[in-house]
């Protein structure tokens, strides 16, 4: 009995506040009770700011803003907060992801790129994905050339998987969208005979498709399609 009161006793004098509260907030973020889960959030990043339960709190009340109450403002606000009060942190790194995705759906892709830049300036993990990214924002401005400058520098490191097959089948792509069809035809070719029977190589099959109907080779096209059935 006396044992069960020190260590109770031990435990309360150790016992974070921060984490608690931190905690009560992810209860009402389970539940579904955003505003309760913000105000909690809110408090421990005010209370707590020193502790690293106040930049989860940040970061995760950014999230509640932009994912669950509609406010882009807001939640990119908040992202800017948590990235200048904890530079150099994996919150502060999350927390420019987020905005550059956010800005992205909005058709602001001159600040995506800005926001991945500057992940890659301060050592981003994966930074052969944001390389990546960065060529997608371009093709989405529709800067095509651009896109196939990051593309080309991205292939050029010895990446390998899915990123490297995804990153030569947009560059195929660039072309196909410039209207270029002879280099586009050339590079979907090159994944094709790389890539045998994967799934990247069925995207290029079914592009080179419509490439060749495009060109009026119809019955080459029809071909390639009926080899697709059942695959893509």
């Amino acid at each position: 009995m006396i044992l069960t009161a020190a260590v109770f006793f031990l435990h309360g004098c150790f016992s974070d506040p921060a984490r608690t509260s931190y905690e009560k907030a992810e209860v009402h973020l389970g539940e579904g009770r955003f505003k309760e889960a913000l105000s909690e959030y809110s408090s421990v990043a005010m209370k707590y700011s020193s502790s690293p339960y106040g930049a989860r709190s940040l970061l995760r009340a950014a999230f509640i803003y932009g994912a669950h109450l509609d406010d882009d403002e807001r939640a990119l606000k908040t992202y800017s907060e948590v990235i200048y009060l904890y530079p150099g942190t994996e919150e502060a790194a999350t927390a420019r992801r987020e905005k550059a995705r956010i800005y992205s759906e909005r058709g602001e892709h001159s600040k995506a790129v800005e926001e991945y830049q500057a992940l890659l300036e301060r050592g981003a993990e994966q930074a052969e994905r944001v390389r990546y990214q960065i060529a997608m924002e371009y093709v989405k401005m529709n800067d095509l050339k651009q896109a196939r400058v990051e593309l080309a520098d991205l292939l050029k490191n010895q990446i390998s998987g899915d990123l490297r097959q995804l990153a030569r089948f947009q560059m195929a792509n660039t072309f196909y969208l410039e209207g270029d069809r002879e280099e586009a035809l050339k590079e979907f070719e090159g994944i094709i005979s790389e890539y045998p029977g994967s799934q990247i190589s069925y995207e290029a099959l079914f592009t080179k498709a419509r490439l060749l109907d495009e060109q009026g080779r119809l019955p080459e096209a029809l071909e390639i399609l009926r080899g697709l059935e059942g695959k893509y």
